[in-house]
């Protein structure tokens, strides 16, 4: 009978030591994020900063998550209002490179300096193509991230993907055609090719910044309109 009540002493041990560490820490969800958190319970009523979206919340006073706040409500980080501005930004520039771009192609200037082979020439007119159309989204991406919706950085971040591949495309396709003798640019040309083939990589940046920072989890938080 004595091992018995030790036993039970023990386990009463046990079960109060299990309700004194549950009473000292508080749960509760994220509204920004949904993420469960667990602070302790010197914290309530405090401001505190969740480590997964960045957002400052008040810890509750006790263990029952407050309702969530529509993650809409949340405000817009700067990283999304600094792309949005870029991205309308360069998308007008855009708009305008490949206008000048087309006029040229439709005079038949540039193309026949570089000994472009037919084939090239269809690629060139493909990249003007993509290019209006890039703009074109960029822009609406732009005016979509400043206004905090969803399709918008989805967008943003299907656009940096898209374009690095594309960038990457066009690199290859020049290489080769240069190799291949379809592309034979005069001698005075072939700085500019040079550089047009380093500006490509120097192209894929912004959207590799776009990728990066529109997948972050505040950026996320506040885009769900």
């Amino acid at each position: 009978m004595a091992t018995g009540e030790s036993t039970a002493e023990l386990t009463v041990s046990r079960d109060s030591f299990t309700l004194i560490v549950i009473m000292n820490v508080i749960t509760f969800t994220c509204p920004g994020c949904a993420k469960r958190l667990k602070v302790d319970a010197g914290l309530a009523g405090m401001a505190a900063q969740c480590p997964n979206c960045g957002l400052t919340v008040e810890v509750p006073r006790d263990a029952t998550p407050p309702p969530a706040l529509p993650m809409a409500a949340l405000p817009r980080p700067a990283s999304v209002t600094v792309f949005g501005i870029l991205n309308i930004v360069f998308g007008a520039l855009g708009l305008l490179c490949v206008s000048f771009m087309t006029v040229g192609l439709a005079l038949g200037q540039g193309l026949d300096a570089l000994g472009a082979s037919d084939g090239y020439k269809v690629w060139v007119v493909v990249t003007c193509g993509v290019g209006f159309l890039a703009t074109v989204w960029l822009l609406a991406l732009g005016i979509g991230l400043l206004n905090q919706k969803g399709w918008a950085r989805a967008g943003a971040v299907a656009y940096g993907y898209l374009m690095v591949v594309f960038r990457l495309l066009d690199v290859v396709i020049t290489v080769v055609c240069l190799a291949t003798g379809a592309l034979s640019p005069k001698s005075e040309m072939l700085p500019g090719m040079i550089g047009g083939l380093v500006g490509s990589f120097i192209h894929m940046v912004y959207p590799i910044l776009l990728i990066v920072f529109m997948t972050r989890p505040r950026a996320v938080a506040s885009c769900v309109r």
